[in-house]
């Protein structure tokens, strides 16, 4: 395929280059703006979305039909997006209290958390039917996968009757469920007080118990971006590919239930752009390196391009031989960025070349 291969000889450029720069620009005020500029408003877009999917499920409870179940299916989609902007952020919050594992239980490789989600609408479990008992169940049962089921699984139209009171009463406690872990993580990135992640990531010390020195910050933000690409490829898209066209799994892909295992994606990808631009690495470097992270923006761009053009169910991706391509160019961009990251960005910042997030899965 022709766009691949392009891709990879950007890739071998960039790779084959000699890094030649110098930090320009404070450590504490990029992270500064990754903050100010990009996750607080992410987390906050992301509660307000929680915080709608709830009156929509409310909603459909109250009135079943045909039209609320729709509304509230398109509310989904919409929350899948802002959580695709946050879920990469697998540091402080999201990593406390099972807030990730709460909100998204995957991969789930045998199922289990399916046949949870399965016994407890088929028994109408009074324990998972408030958002207080729910929180404290099983994480599998309690996140955007459980109302995935419930919205799209099967039997989902019989939300559109009093046939699914049992049914509305566990999306209303997962909706409360996931609004309550939202407004968690929000309000923790807005906490200012001395042990706040965002307060202990902008002041690196000796006492610090996370960053001691301005290469723990930024391996910080290298971690969060080359981990999330790692992270989108091996858990996201690679399970879907396989080994080839003839053998692809649309139904391995995050989300494929509710056609949005591309709309993750996508979400993750610009995440993980805008985190990049918020950072201004290319403002923060000197000399030839400069052109280097404006290569990252490049390829970020090449994905949603791409991403876009083929927004469609993965069952229809795997049946058409030129979006699988596309699909697999999108992987080799994933890859080629992280690859930059570690290789010429990494060494220009003197820090390590390892930010894995899949360590010990």
């Amino acid at each position: 395929m022709r766009i691949a291969f392009t891709g990879l000889i950007v890739a071998v450029a960039l790779l084959t280059g000699t890094v030649q720069g110098a930090f320009a620009r404070d450590a504490n005020d990029i992270v500064r703006d990754v903050i100010a500029d990009y996750i607080r408003p992410a987390t906050t877009a992301l509660k307000a979305r929680a915080n709608t999917m709830h009156a929509a499920a409310n909603v459909l409870c109250e009135k079943p039909n045909a039209v609320a179940l729709n509304t509230a299916r398109d509310e989904f989609s919409a929350l899948v997006k802002d959580w695709g902007q946050v879920e990469l952020l697998r540091l402080g919050p999201l990593a406390q209290d099972n807030r990730l594992e709460r909100m998204l239980f995957w991969p789930d490789r045998r199922g289990r958390g399916l046949k949870q989600v399965r016994f407890i609408v088929r028994s109408g479990d009074e324990t998972a039917l408030d958002a207080a008992g729910l929180s404290e169940k099983s994480v599998a049962v309690q996140g955007l996968l459980a109302l995935e089921f419930i919205l799209f699984g099967d039997d989902s139209a019989a939300l559109t009757s009093n046939a699914g009171a049992v049914r509305c009463q566990y999306m209303q406690a997962i909706t409360e469920n996931i609004a309550n872990v939202t407004g968690e993580i929000e309000a923790a990135w807005y906490d200012d007080g001395p042990q706040a992640i965002s307060t202990l990531w902008q002041n690196p010390s000796d006492t610090n118990p996370l960053f001691r020195d301005d290469r723990e910050q930024l391996s910080a933000l290298f971690k969060i971006v080359g981990g999330g690409l790692e992270i989108v490829s091996v858990q996201r898209i690679q399970p879907f590919l396989d080994d080839g066209f003839d053998s692809a799994k649309p139904k391995s892909a995050l989300f494929w239930r509710s056609d949005n295992a591309v709309n993750i994606i996508a979400s993750n990808f610009a995440g993980l752009n805008a985190i990049m631009r918020a950072a201004d690495l290319t403002g923060a470097l000197e000399g030839d390196v400069t052109r280097t992270a404006d290569s990252v923006f490049f390829e970020f761009d090449n994905a949603a391009r791409t991403l876009k053009a083929i927004n469609k169910p993965t069952a229809d991706i795997a049946v058409n031989a030129d979006d699988y391509d596309k699909f697999s160019y999108v992987n080799i961009v994933g890859r080629s960025i992280e690859t930059i990251l570690r290789e010429q960005l990494s060494p220009a910042f003197n820090l390590s070349s390892g930010f894995s997030s899949l360590d010990g899965d």
